[in-house]
């Protein structure tokens, strides 16, 4: 042991010689010895002289392996792996070795200097940066945090008012709740500040279980949403960023703030005129980012729907609601809207009724906008805010009437089933049938539910709903032909028309179809053959005014009939065969009275003139209707051309009423900010006002304080004068007891005098009495030898002498 402690001892200089290489890593030369000590422990612990190796080449490695150990584990603050920290030693050798060559340390000339891959180096390079103090002094009194700038600048004070005025509106609404409810809310949304509170906590909290907490949460969340928006201090599904919580009681997520000074309407739609009034400057606010997807979604969805939309096709849809309200007000003169009108109205979109309106709906539905308002007020007047709000429930009738009034754009969802809404109703008003018509209908697509009802558990804003609402159109839209068969009206006779109608009746007796009694014949002849052409001619010859395109398709079935072609025949359906051999059971029944031959021919002849005649005068109808074609067509073009300027006027007009807008807008938010200062204002004299009752009060406590303070002064002159009597007095009695104390001492020095003399005298006494004792011991000694030695010339006396009976004998 004392030979490895003097090994130990007398390498240390081999130490020292070793920590000078590793300074300046994260620890102190002290401490990189210490820890360079305990590996030259280790390594004479460790040694063997058989090895052939000196000590100080053997102790070198475990030093080194000791002290970077240290460095890896202690040297920083955050602690690196030993494996990485020699991949880093690697490195800035690595880097050392290229500037003294001259050459750039860049990441790719490390990575192939170390042989290491150039994601691992640029690693290694990051986590190389040291961790420094920003309270670390440099220089004179500086430190290193007044040399760092701040990211990100302080929050203006504006903001912390309006933050602050926000929290006291939520709070406000807070404190309508049970203390229960409103204390899950606090904790559960951090309100208060905090960090959000677990529900195993707040179960802990009111000694139920985390369940309960959770549906306590569910029940009180909606509400709280719902009384939000009533007093305005939160928008819901803003942008389309917060989920619609659904009918089953899921949770949505938190809503986003918006801004004070705008109000949010409520689910209502019909409201009081000052909240009208306030909303209005927000109303004017043309939206241009998602009003135009919204609207090519529902232009999509309208063409996938085979919904009409010919009647635009003159007319492009609007581009604002100003111009739509203008063609609603006078449809007829919609080619030619007065600009001054237009210029006059106000800004915010027309109210939406919260009963519905069928007949207006038809007409709002005719003339498509493509606008996310046009899309929600058609779903609202089709069907009225009670019945919209059974199929969409109430959240979503709340965002269809915001984005009917604001133009706001709903959640996605929303969107999808207001587009479906739009199938329906497209669907129902080309069949001339009513909404009661489809959504009090029972449907096998809805296992015999009505879609009211199937709505009404499960609303249209999930993706269930809306593929079974579609089914049921489908069931709807395949028995419609039949109805329209049915109750299709009989068509009005137009211009083109009217001449040959007339002639056909005056030259045949009116009989109704269907009429009992007539039966048609099996085998008709010649003049029913006549008569049924010269029917079917005039009634293909009916202009085709009501069908919304401008082709007439009776014109080509009238030159296939004239040709004598049976296709055209057998391509009629059952009802035309019905219809035109009903006139030739007419003729059939009055030649059956004339049995005269000759009659029939002239019949014929007549009938064949007739024909010929109808023929060419058909002809000269297809060649008007053509050149008739033609001018509509050319018309059309000057139609386009003048829509182009109104609507170049109308850009102009748009634009001007855009800056009157934005200009109405910069005073109501000027008058807003006029207001909200002179409110700060305000807020910061009662401010003032109470800081001086402060400083007055600050003043009286001082005075207070001063007297207390000459209280305690006199208190504290009498204490010193206690404390200094107390003082002499202690001094006296430290001066005797100092005193009493030297003269212990000069006794206690006697005594020690006279023991040491005692002490003296014991060891005189003792050396005396060992003397004696040795001299004792001596002559004993002495006298014991003598003793013996007379002893022994006794005993050897006895045994030269003989007994006395022997010499007794002897003689």
């Amino acid at each position: 042991m004392r030979a490895r402690d003097c090994l130990v001892l007398h390498n240390l200089r081999l130490v020292h010689s070793l920590v000078r290489s590793y300074l300046e890593q994260g620890l102190d030369y002290e401490d990189l010895f210490q820890v360079g000590v305990l590996g030259l422990m280790r390594a004479a612990r460790k040694f063997d002289p058989t090895m052939g190796n000196k000590f100080s080449t053997y102790a070198t490695w475990w030093v080194r392996q000791q002290i970077g150990r240290a460095i890896a584990d202690e040297g920083a603050l955050i602690r690196v792996p030993v494996h990485m920290h020699e991949q880093m030693r690697k490195v800035a050798a690595a880097e050392r070795t290229l500037a003294a060559q001259g050459r750039p340390a860049g990441v790719v000339d490390v990575a192939v200097l170390c042989d290491l891959s150039v994601p691992k180096v640029a690693e290694i390079r990051k986590l190389s940066r040291r961790t420094d103090s920003l309270d670390r002094v440099i220089g004179d009194g500086a430190t290193l945090g007044d040399f760092v700038g701040e990211r990100q600048a302080l929050p203006s004070v504006e903001q912390g008012v309006v933050s602050a005025l926000l929290m006291e509106d939520v709070m406000a609404v807070v404190d309508t709740f049970p203390e229960r409810d409103a204390r899950v809310l606090v904790r559960r949304l951090s309100l208060d500040g905090d960090e959000p509170s677990t529900l195993d906590e707040l179960g802990r909290e009111f000694g139920v279980t985390r369940e309960r907490i959770r549906q306590v949460e569910s029940k009180a969340l909606p509400v709280f949403r719902a009384r939000l928006r009533t007093v305005g201090v939160f928008g819901a599904n803003e942008g389309g960023t917060a989920q619609d919580a659904t009918e089953d009681g899921k949770q949505a997520r938190p809503m986003k703030r918006r801004a004070l000074g705008q109000p949010q309407p409520v689910a209502a739609v019909d409201e009081s005129s000052s909240r009208a009034d306030d909303s209005a400057p927000q109303a004017d606010e043309p939206s241009y980012g998602n009003d135009e997807e919204a609207a090519a979604a529902v232009e999509d969805s309208q063409r996938g729907t085979g919904t009409d939309t010919s009647d635009g096709a003159m007319e492009p849809p609007p581009p604002t609601a100003a111009v739509g309200d203008a063609e609603r007000e006078d449809p007829d003169q919609s080619e030619q809207p007065d600009q001054s009108e237009q210029s006059e109205q106000p800004g915010p979109v027309e109210s939406v009724s919260p009963t519905a309106d069928w007949e207006t709906a038809l007409r709002l539905g005719a003339r498509f906008e493509g606008g996310i308002d046009w899309l929600a007020r058609y779903a609202l007047v089709a069907l009225g805010q009670a019945q919209l709000t059974v199929i969409l429930g109430p959240r979503a009738t709340a965002d269809v009437v915001r984005a009917a009034r604001e133009r706001r754009m709903p959640d996605r969802q929303v969107l999808a089933a207001l587009e479906v809404l739009q199938r329906v109703f497209d669907t129902l008003r080309r069949a001339r049938l009513r909404p009661e018509d489809f959504f009090e209908r029972p449907c096998e697509a809805l296992v015999g539910l009505t879609p009211s009802a199937y709505l009404a558990r499960k609303p249209l804003v999930n993706t269930e709903s809306r593929l079974a609402v579609r089914d049921a159109l489908r069931e709807l839209a395949a028995g419609l032909p039949n109805r329209r068969e049915t109750e299709e009206p009989p068509p009005a006779s137009g211009a083109h028309s009217g001449g040959a109608s007339a002639g056909a009746s005056d030259r045949e007796p009116a009989i109704p179809e269907g009429a009992p009694g007539d039966a048609p014949s099996s085998a008709p002849g010649p003049a029913d053959e006549a008569g049924r052409v010269e029917t079917v001619s005039c009634r293909d010859a009916l202009p085709a005014e009501r069908e919304e395109s401008h082709h007439v398709p009776g014109h080509a079935a009238v030159v296939d009939v004239t040709g004598g072609s049976p296709a055209a025949d057998a391509g009629l359906s059952a009802e035309d065969r019905n219809e035109r051999t009903q006139p030739g059971a007419v003729q059939e029944e009055g030649q059956g009275s004339t049995a005269d031959g000759q009659l029939v021919i002239g019949l014929r002849r007549e009938h064949e003139a007739e024909l010929e005649r109808v023929r060419l005068e058909h002809e000269e109808r297809l060649g008007e209707e053509r050149r008739a074609r033609q001018a509509v067509e050319a018309r059309a073009a000057a139609v386009a051309a003048d829509t182009e300027r109104q609507l170049d006027a109308l850009e102009d007009a748009l634009l001007r009423r855009m800056d009157r807008t934005v200009a109405r807008r910069e005073r109501f938010l000027r008058a807003e900010a006029g207001a909200r200062i002179a409110l700060l204002k305000q807020e910061q004299h009662e401010v003032r006002q109470g800081l001086v009752r402060q400083v007055e009060e600050a003043e009286a406590s001082a005075r207070a304080a001063t007297q207390d303070a000459d209280f305690h002064r006199k208190r504290a002159g009498e204490a010193d004068r206690r404390l200094r009597e107390y003082r002499e007095g202690a001094e006296t009695r430290i001066s005797d007891l100092e005193a009493a104390l030297r003269q212990a001492e000069a006794a206690l020095a006697g005594r020690n005098q006279a023991v040491e003399a005692a002490r003296r005298h014991a060891e005189n006494v003792e050396q005396q009495a060992a003397q004696r004792i040795a001299q004792s011991e001596h002559n004993a000694w002495a006298r014991i030898n003598e003793l013996e030695q007379q002893l022994a010339a006794a005993q050897a006396a006895d045994t030269a002498r003989t007994t006395f009976r022997d010499r007794w004998r002897r003689t």
